[in-house]
C-alpha cells in the first residue's frame, strides 16, 4: 500500500511539473531609438529567443535549433533581408534597413539563449506612426512583441490578436 501511495505521489508531481518545465516563453523586444549618428532615421534591434528564430528563420539555425556560426551565416544574407522585411514594417514612407547577418548577437535573456538583430528604419523616429509585424503571427501564433521606443518611454505590445502598433504622436 505504502508503494502504491509512493507511486500515485510521483505520478501527480510529474503531471504536474513536466508541462511548467516543458513551457518556454515566446516574447520578444523590439526597441526603437532615434539614431543620433544619423538623424534621418532611427535605429532598431529585435531580441527573439533561438527557438523562436528557429520557427520563424531555420535556415539561421542548425538542427539543435542554436545560430549558426558566422561564416554559414553568411551564405544566408539575402534569405535573412527578405524574412526580415517580410515580418517587420513601419509606415509606408519609412523603409526598413536590415544589418547584414553577422551582426547578430547572442545572448542569454531570461535564461533563454537569444539573439538580437539590428537595422535602421528610413524615417526619423518623430515620424514613425505605425509599427506591424503580421506575418511574425501567422508562423508563431501565440507569440507577443513588445516593442518600446527607448526615447520616449512609450511601449506597445504585437500579438496575433493585434498585428499593428499606432504610435501616439
Amino acid at each position: 500500500m505504502k508503494n502504491i501511495l509512493i507511486c500515485l505521489g510521483l505520478a501527480v508531481l510529474l503531471m504536474v511539473t513536466l508541462p511548467a518545465q516543458a513551457h518556454r516563453f515566446s516574447t520578444s523586444w523590439l526597441q526603437l531609438s532615434s539614431g543620433e549618428d544619423h538623424p534621418a532615421e532611427f535605429d532598431w534591434s529585435w531580441l527573439v529567443v533561438e527557438h523562436d528564430l528557429a520557427i520563424v528563420a531555420p535556415f539561421l539555425v542548425d538542427s539543435l535549433g542554436q545560430l549558426l556560426a558566422s561564416e554559414q551565416l553568411l551564405a544566408q544574407q539575402a534569405s535573412f533581408g527578405q524574412l526580415l522585411t517580410s515580418l517587420l514594417a513601419f509606415n509606408a514612407d519609412c523603409s526598413l534597413e536590415v544589418l547584414p547577418v553577422v551582426h547578430l548577437v547572442r545572448e542569454v535573456y531570461a535564461g533563454q539563449q537569444s539573439v538580437r538583430i539590428y537595422g535602421h528604419g528610413g524615417c526619423p523616429l518623430a515620424s514613425l506612426q505605425q509599427v506591424s509585424m503580421p506575418s511574425l503571427f501567422l508562423k508563431i501564433n501565440d507569440h507577443k512583441v513588445i516593442v518600446e521606443l527607448t526615447d520616449t518611454a512609450q511601449q506597445g505590445v504585437l500579438s496575433q490578436d493585434q498585428a499593428q502598433w499606432q504610435l501616439a504622436n
